[in-house]
């Protein structure tokens, strides 16, 4: 090895850094990050206001699905090919009908 000149040796380093991150997917994940949408999840705290835009970042504020694979880290299986986010004040589901104790609609005051 110490008789490879200098370049040559820095340029079969570099060369195996690129065919490394080729064989553990990097070039797809680099693909995703120019090609496609980025999404961040709509934050709710006082930091940030809720209406704030972003130049290329897309803020999930309903629900978001995926059909090439889990993209990002946040996203939840729906089947084997398609991932999903649903926003969590789109989870609660109003019970029109829900009754106390007693048997009254909890809204009849």
């Amino acid at each position: 090895m110490d008789n490879i000149p200098h370049n040559l040796r820095m340029k079969m380093m570099v060369d195996a850094v690129i065919v490394l991150k080729v064989q553990r997917g990097w070039d797809f994940v680099h693909y995703n990050i120019v090609k496609s949408s980025l999404y961040l999840k709509k934050t709710t705290n006082l930091l940030f206001p809720r209406d704030m835009m972003y130049e290329t970042i897309l803020r999930a504020n309903t629900s978001v699905y995926f059909t090439n694979g889990k993209t990002f880290t946040w996203l939840k299986k729906l089947n084997p090919k398609v991932y999903y986010y649903c926003p969590q004040y789109m989870n609660v589901v109003q019970d029109l009908y829900s009754t106390d104790s007693y048997g009254y609609f909890i809204d009849d005051g």
